[in-house]
């Protein structure tokens, strides 16, 4: 990194002086900002918050809330995805407004270019990647393709030569 304009480092005279400058927090486009943010979410989700980090997925975390129901958390970057109750998911988002400056976005329809379509009456959620799938008919040619259940015969017999 090189040494802003106009700032003056005391006992160096020209600037073909070896200046080093450490980063006191990360910025944005550096190899390394990922990993920082990261350890913060870490930091304060399972020291402050009492969650506990997913040992098959680092994205995700959880913790026991009310009525002993699991609150999960998953995150991506800076988008946050929240399941639980809406009694868990508030206390929650209070706790990471302490740190974090948050925007609620309300209901989520849309993460990580996944469709969400809740079925409480059914108790279930449904993921779509209908406008993913489109893209990539788009962009190969097939659009107006027609579809079929199976590509080829079920009893054909496949043969690797």
């Amino acid at each position: 990194m090189e040494i802003p304009e106009g700032v003056t480092v005391p006992g160096k005279q020209t600037t073909l002086d070896w200046i080093v400058c450490r980063l006191q927090r990360g910025l944005y486009d550096l190899k390394q900002s990922g990993r920082i943010w990261n350890r913060a979410w870490e930091e304060f989700l399972v020291g402050k918050c009492n969650f506990q980090r997913s040992i098959v997925d680092h994205a995700v975390y959880y913790r026991i809330g009310n009525h002993q129901r699991p609150l999960w958390t998953i995150i991506w970057v800076d988008d946050v995805l929240w399941i639980g109750t809406a009694e868990d998911i508030a206390k929650a988002k209070r706790e990471l407004e302490q740190r974090f400056p948050l925007k609620d976005l309300g209901v989520a329809h849309f993460f990580l270019g996944m469709k969400i379509i809740p079925q409480p009456q059914h108790q279930k959620i449904i993921l779509s990647q209908v406008q993913y799938i489109d893209k990539i008919l788009q962009r190969f040619g097939f659009q107006n393709a027609y579809t079929v259940s199976t590509p080829m015969d079920p009893g054909v017999p496949l043969v690797i030569q």
